[in-house]
């Protein structure tokens, strides 16, 4: 399904807003980790992301996740159940 062009807009303006608070935080004279530096901008974009597909779209930051994955950066819950998990990695290196 096509976003509309007032979902396109939104959504491009989210990404804009999450950019523009990654290029604040790598700015910043705080010291954080660069995956810190990660975590608020993408929460926020996801929310965004979910009120723009009309859902509702809930983070948690490392959450403590069943079984033997580890402690992700961000958990991802949608409508009430999860979603998913994120692992962010430092800007400028792969997976």
């Amino acid at each position: 399904m096509e976003p509309t062009p007032s979902e396109s807009t939104s959504l491009i303006a989210a990404v804009s807003r999450c950019l523009d608070a990654i290029a604040e935080q790598t700015d910043s004279l705080v010291g954080l980790q660069p995956e810190e530096q990660l975590k608020n901008p993408v929460r926020a974009l996801v929310g965004e992301v979910g009120t723009v597909a009309g859902r509702s779209v809930e983070t948690a930051a490392e959450p403590r996740a069943a079984g033997e994955i580890g402690r992700p950066d961000i958990a991802v819950s949608t409508d009430g159940l999860l979603t998913g998990f994120i692992e962010l990695k430092r800007p400028g290196t792969g997976s």
